[in-house]
């Protein structure tokens, strides 16, 4: 974190979120900056889809309302210029839903079960 408008005043803060926008959960975007409206007590902070958060450089209106945030002490971060800087917060990667491998596995479900119905229907039609 780089500046802080209300709430703890730390440089690195723990958010939780659901696990995706189906849910209601933010989904934070590795390399990308921030205006995170959280929620909650300082422990247990809470962002969603109608929290208000948003990309930084789409947060121009809401950082005019806001006025200058208080710089954190000892903060490395530096104020980022665009979407992308190379001194990004980062989200964890272990946090995002791997969507491409539950898709995969179900449809390896489905057809593993469509293969399974067609056998044993063929195999009853021999029988019969």
């Amino acid at each position: 974190m780089t500046l802080v408008w209300k709430g703890p005043k730390l440089d690195e803060l723990a958010i939780t979120t659901a696990l995706s926008s189906a849910s209601c959960g933010y989904e934070f975007q590795i390399g990308h900056w921030y205006l995170v409206y959280a929620s909650g007590s300082e422990d247990a902070l809470q962002v969603d889809l109608c929290s208000g958060t948003k990309f930084l450089v789409l947060a121009d209106d809401d950082l005019d309302v806001l006025g200058n945030g208080q710089a954190l002490v000892g903060s490395q971060d530096t104020q980022p210029t665009a979407a992308g800087d190379e001194n990004v917060v980062s989200c964890n990667e272990d946090g995002r839903f791997n969507y491409i491998a539950l898709i995969t596995s179900i449809s390896g479900i489905t057809i593993g079960i469509g293969i399974g119905v067609a056998v044993a229907k063929r195999h009853h039609a021999l029988k019969g």
